[in-house]
């Protein structure tokens, strides 16, 4: 009698159990989560830069450190230009298109500056001033009718990282192919941080005289700027 109920109750456990799967496997259960991310804050920068520069040529003058992070809605760039516009007084106000780019110093003359990145490569790019009428946005310049040219004089951004997936050459990647296995879908030129934004002045070979002699105290500001898509 024993042998027969131990029996019967193993065969009650077996069929709950196929019961309980059978239901479970039948069934839609949901649970609603919702979550807020926060804005990262942006990009945190320090500048790390060697105030003498003693020879003639190109000249490394340190860099800028970027960190933290930019999670901003895409399209966004991460643009770098200098605003010049102080230096010049009641002239820069005047005559914003004379203003110089890169370093400039009090009562005239002025030093190139360019930067470079894991992005731009081994190649160094000039940093435009933002005061000059024709300067053109990034994406004033993305958005032009196919075939349009923009002439090599014009100022435009120069573009330290971003995210863009309506820009068909970051999207193309490193081989500039579309539709290659090197596509970059969301067009994701950021960087990881932290990273360096080197800097360099080029100075001219051959010394002058009076106003375009290159001695003396240089200045500029450096804007790093985020601007989503209008």
């Amino acid at each position: 009698m024993k042998i027969c109920k131990t029996w019967s109750i193993i065969f009650v456990l077996l069929i709950g159990c196929m019961l309980s799967t059978f239901i479970y496997a039948t069934s839609t259960s949901e649970i609603y989560i919702t979550c807020t991310v926060a804005s990262f804050g942006g990009y945190k920068l320090k500048g790390v830069i060697n105030p003498v520069i003693a020879r003639p040529g190109e000249n490394k003058i340190g860099y800028i450190e970027v960190d933290g992070g930019c999670n901003e809605p895409y399209p966004w760039i991460l643009r770098i230009y200098t605003d010049n516009k102080n230096y010049q007084g009641l002239g820069g106000s005047m005559y914003p298109e004379k203003i110089p780019a890169g370093l400039i110093r009090e009562g005239g003359g002025s030093l190139p500056v360019k930067f470079q990145t894991d992005n731009t490569g081994p190649q160094w790019v000039y940093i435009p001033d933002i005061n000059n009428p024709k300067y053109k946005s990034y994406f004033e310049v993305r958005n032009m009718e196919p075939g349009s040219e923009v002439d090599e004089e014009t100022p435009m951004d120069v573009i330290v990282a971003g995210i863009d997936p309506r820009n068909p050459a970051w999207v193309a990647g490193r081989d500039n192919i579309l539709y290659s296995d090197d596509d970059n879908i969301l067009g994701d030129r950021t960087l990881i941080t932290p990273f360096k934004i080197s800097l360099a002045v080029q100075v001219p070979e051959k010394s002058t005289d009076g106003k375009n002699a290159p001695y003396g105290k240089y200045g500029t500001r450096i804007i790093l700027e985020i601007v989503s898509e209008p």
